[in-house]
């Protein structure tokens, strides 16, 4: 897609500051929970569905040739979701044999889609996984939220990078590749980010209220 000089250089900028927030994304979360040694108020299912969400991404963008800053932040959040899911593990005493097996699968599954190993139908209809992969990771999230009426160690911070990374991508994606796929997995995704962002204000004014 070819794009006015003006046009493009407002994409590089919001994907310069997506990259920039990516960089960081589960950084205060990870925090939250190290310093705790608790991971009170997150769901283990919706980290592990949305990592697989996200290295989706990563590797079809990466299969599909598309522009490197379209897609640079999943790099990093990839790595960050691995580290929380293995904070999750070991605090929660959950680390396993099988833990170890299924990491293993991961990688070489995920490997396979981004170097095309596998057949092109199989890489091109993988992207079609990551609406109900996102909806699913943010739906457990919300769930647990909403069934434990406490924020917990859920990091305010974290789900409101994502809220506007995923708006930001929603222009960027729109403008520089079209793909209606990934179009319709940031607009979705983007408005759970914005509920979980809201119920975590909530609960938290309701705990600060209850220590009054």
């Amino acid at each position: 897609m070819t794009l006015s000089s003006g046009v493009e250089i407002f994409c590089n900028i919001l994907s310069t500051s997506v990259i920039i927030g990516g960089l960081s994304l589960k950084i205060p979360q990870i925090i939250s929970v190290v310093k705790a040694s608790s991971t009170r108020g997150l769901s283990l299912s919706g980290v592990i569905l949305e990592e697989c969400a996200y290295s989706i991404m990563l590797t079809y963008h990466f299969a599909s040739g598309y522009p490197l800053m379209t897609y640079l932040e999943y790099t990093v959040c990839v790595l960050q979701d691995l580290m929380l899911i293995m904070l999750i593990l070991h605090y929660n005493d959950q680390f396993s044999l099988n833990s170890i097996i299924w990491f293993v699968v991961y990688f070489a599954v995920y490997n396979c889609i981004a170097f095309r190993i596998f057949p092109d139908f199989i890489v091109n209809a993988s992207i079609n996984l990551v609406t109900p992969l996102s909806v699913f990771s943010k739906a457990a999230q919300i769930k647990t939220l909403w069934e434990k009426k406490d924020s917990g160690h859920v990091s305010l911070t974290t789900y409101s990078l994502a809220a506007y990374g995923c708006i930001a991508r929603v222009v960027t994606t729109a403008l520089q590749t079209a793909d209606v796929a990934v179009l319709i997995n940031y607009i979705t995704s983007g408005s759970l980010n914005l509920v979980i962002v809201a119920l975590i204000i909530v609960y938290s004014q309701n705990k600060k209220h209850k220590l009054y």
